[in-house]
């Protein structure tokens, strides 16, 4: 198992109001949304999903190297901010037991 310890993600997106997110991994060509307006939407990523600032950040933890991607936030009527993930560096291997 290839991961690390962390990786916050920053929307520069401020108005005083929760952003919606979304990014990797992409299903039939869309991006899983995270959260919505502030609400977070279920997904297979909510365990390892922490939230920040107002939601304004987006913490992964741990943070795997499929997790590279492109990662949106948005806010209705404000805009959007795109944000890339690469995820390189050292290789940890789990041990099972």
């Amino acid at each position: 198992m290839e991961k690390s310890l962390e990786a916050d993600i920053v929307c520069c997106i401020y108005a005083g109001v929760k952003p919606s997110w979304v990014g990797p991994p992409f299903v039939n060509g869309l991006p899983t949304q995270y959260s919505h307006q502030g609400v977070e939407v279920y997904n297979d990523f909510n365990h390892r999903l922490s939230w920040f600032d107002n939601r304004r950040i987006l913490r992964l933890e741990p943070v795997f190297r499929n997790d590279t991607g492109v990662y949106s936030c948005s806010l209705a009527g404000v805009g959007n901010w795109t944000v890339r993930l690469n995820v390189r560096g050292k290789v940890f291997v789990e041990k099972l037991v």
